[in-house]
């Protein structure tokens, strides 16, 4: 189940009624990569303060706290990848510069590894991630 995760984010991203809209009712695609990421970057945030917090009242040890330290670099740089892929995509106008396979195959990275910090802490910590 964890291993279609991304490809369901990705999926939904697209779905018209998860979509960001435009003023038209038309589906934002790029508007809504962006808010992708976005929820990612924010779950990422979330997650690691959440396992720092879980360290201090004693819900985890030290090594599952570098464990997620780990996974969490590896998310950290997908997320920073992915924005810096989206910035090059948008600024070229969609049009040309970064190919569209490289852009979603960045997502999907990203997706992965969020999903893969999000089943750690939910395992490690018995927490489900509240994005606010």
């Amino acid at each position: 189940m964890y291993k279609v995760a991304p490809l369901l984010a990705i999926y939904l991203l697209l779905l018209p009624g998860c979509a960001a809209r435009r003023t038209d009712g038309g589906v934002n695609l790029h508007a809504s990569m962006t808010q992708t990421v976005l929820v990612a970057e924010a779950s990422y945030e979330t997650i690691l303060k959440g396992l720092g917090d879980s360290f201090r009242a004693g819900v985890i040890d030290r090594e599952t706290l570098d464990r997620g330290k780990a996974i969490g670099v590896e998310t950290h740089d997908a997320i920073d990848t992915t924005k810096a892929t989206l910035r090059a995509y948008l600024r070229a106008g969609a049009l040309g510069g970064t190919p569209t396979s490289v852009l979603f195959q960045s997502l999907a990275t990203m997706s992965t590894l969020i999903s893969k910090l999000q089943e750690f802490y939910g395992a490690n910590t018995g927490a489900l991630v509240e994005v606010q």
